[in-house]
């Protein structure tokens, strides 16, 4: 388990990626069952909405969740990034083209600037790309993984004799 501690700037950004992750088919089903996955992001958008205009709210993550929403985190950076490029859809609505449906509403909505300007995207994806970083480097802290240097690992080349 992780706990982190988000001010509702680093909220809006987590709850975009976590409207990423839920707007993709299939997102919270178990790759091997196909069934509902335990320890899903759906749990944690409820959470991420309050505090988006709240006070600062601190979250408890189990690891899937952790890893999970460093995944959307990730796909959010790419939807960003390219966003500026796509056109608008030749559709009533006009959005432009996502693989998460309700990207764009989602991104107009926490973030309006866009609308006026599509590259400020940028500075919405280094800031998430920043806070995601900041995630990672604390859940390395609250639970150090052994590395290569802990002994007892496998060679990086077994094919090499010595």
């Amino acid at each position: 388990m992780a706990r982190f501690r988000c001010s509702p700037g680093e909220a809006r950004l987590l709850y975009l990626a976590v409207r990423y992750h839920l707007d993709r088919p299939g997102s919270e089903l178990d790759p091997v069952t196909r069934q509902p996955a335990a320890h899903r992001l759906a749990d944690l958008q409820a959470s991420l909405r309050g505090a988006i205009d709240g006070p600062p709210v601190e979250l408890t993550l189990a690891n899937r969740q952790r890893q999970l929403l460093g995944s959307a985190m990730l796909g959010a950076v790419n939807e960003l990034k390219v966003y500026p490029m796509l056109q608008p859809a030749p559709s009533p609505s006009g959005e432009r083209r996502s693989v998460a449906a309700g990207f764009e509403a989602a991104l107009l909505q926490l973030f309006p600037q866009v609308a006026d300007d599509p590259a400020e995207t940028e500075t919405v994806a280094r800031a998430m790309l920043a806070l995601k970083r900041r995630l990672d480097l604390e859940a390395s802290e609250e639970d150090p993984a052994p590395g290569p240097a802990s002994g007892g690992g496998r060679r990086l080349w077994p094919f090499r004799k010595s």
